[in-house]
């Protein structure tokens, strides 16, 4: 549960730092966010955004977080592998040829 919280909070601040435009340059420890409940909050915001959070898990080993200004986020997202995209362009290329 540790270590799940632990990737819950990675996610979250990466999401932010992407956000923000700035990456890695800004030091994870300048901020602070904290999640409880299934309520994320900002602490120490390091910009004047209004900031909002979404997370997705995918199974136990994947998770995805989001941060925007606004708090319009999909609440399902569809995971596509490199397997496949190629299939969809091979299909593609297919429907070209037939023309």
């Amino acid at each position: 549960m540790q270590l799940q919280y632990f990737y819950d909070l990675w996610t979250l601040k990466e999401s932010y730092i992407k956000f923000l435009g700035k990456g890695l340059t800004i030091p994870l420890d300048s901020f602070s966010i904290v999640k409880d409940k299934g309520k994320i909050e900002l602490k120490r915001p390091l910009s004047g955004h209004q900031t909002s959070f979404y997370q997705y898990d995918f199974d136990n080993n994947y998770k995805l977080s989001l941060c925007a200004e606004n708090n319009y986020f999909p609440k399902q997202i569809k995971l596509i592998t490199p397997n496949s995209v190629y299939q969809m362009v091979v299909q593609e290329i297919n429907v070209v040829k037939s023309l």
